[in-house]
């Protein structure tokens, strides 16, 4: 935590690092690009898989409904 407060830390290939208060905050300054890696990354992770910790979850959830289509019949 930086000044006791818990944040995300981003930390890229060149050194550079950003720092975020709230996951939300960390995917509105993401390139679009770096998203739809990250995406890929995630399905791949989790296709054998289910998410194994709240964190894990949050990030399948908040991805899938990002870049998938809710499907409505589903949730009924």
């Amino acid at each position: 935590t930086e000044n006791n407060k818990p944040y995300y830390k981003i930390m890229r290939a060149d050194g550079f690092h950003q720092l975020f208060l709230s996951f939300l905050s960390l995917l509105r300054n993401f390139d679009k690009e770096d998203l739809e890696v990250l995406w890929k990354l995630v399905k791949e992770r989790f296709e054998s898989s289910k998410p194994k910790n709240l964190s894990d979850d949050f990030l399948l959830t908040t991805l899938t409904y990002m870049f998938e289509k809710p499907d409505v019949q589903a949730q009924v």
